[in-house]
């Protein structure tokens, strides 16, 4: 790692260990949104079990549109730009991306009011919870058609196990709606 990129490790290392863990309560009406059996261990508190590293996901398009199993975050994330990655501290980021203008960041609304930062697209974030592997091909292709049918903007940010849909807070009970239309 160069010099920049470790710093950013050690910087993202600490504040994980300080971040406290967070315990996702669902509804009844969240749990319906999602597999029978990952309902179950959301609505007890259950931590969900990742799959192994190695597990590439699944790429074929019909399955993963089948097991879509959305689950809406109950936090309303906003997008920040900072110059630095250690400016992050304390704000939480779910995610940060370098680009030549500076760092983003998606934070949580609180954590970014509280630290008088400037940010942009009070969001929330929609997890498809269907284990995709990175080299799918169509998945957010189609649900980005989805919610554009229904006119809802979104970011997506595809991580290792799952993509995360980022919607206008206030238009999340549309985005599901539109993307529960997909597995049906």
């Amino acid at each position: 790692l160069g010099d920049e990129a470790a710093v950013d490790l050690q910087l993202f290392e600490a504040e994980a260990a300080q971040e406290p863990e967070v315990q996702i309560e669902a509804s009844d009406e969240d749990t319906a949104q999602v597999a029978p059996a990952e309902a179950d261990m959301i609505a007890e508190g259950a931590p969900v079990e990742p799959p192994p590293v190695g597990d590439e996901g699944e790429a074929d398009l019909e399955t993963l549109l089948t097991g879509l199993a959305p689950v809406l975050d109950p936090e309303i994330y906003v997008y920040v730009q900072l110059p630095k990655a250690d400016e992050f501290i304390g704000l939480f980021p779910l995610m940060l991306f370098n680009e030549a203008e500076g760092v983003t960041g998606i934070v949580p609304l609180s954590k970014a009011e509280a630290a008088s930062v400037d940010y942009q697209f009070e969001c929330r974030r929609i997890t498809l919870t269907v284990h995709s592997a990175l080299h799918a091909v169509g998945l957010i292709s189609t649900v980005s058609e989805a919610l554009e049918d229904a006119e809802i903007p979104c970011n997506v940010v595809s991580a290792f196990h799952h993509d995360h849909i980022f919607v206008p807070a206030g238009r999340e009970d549309d985005a599901l709606a539109a993307i529960n239309q997909l597995n049906s």
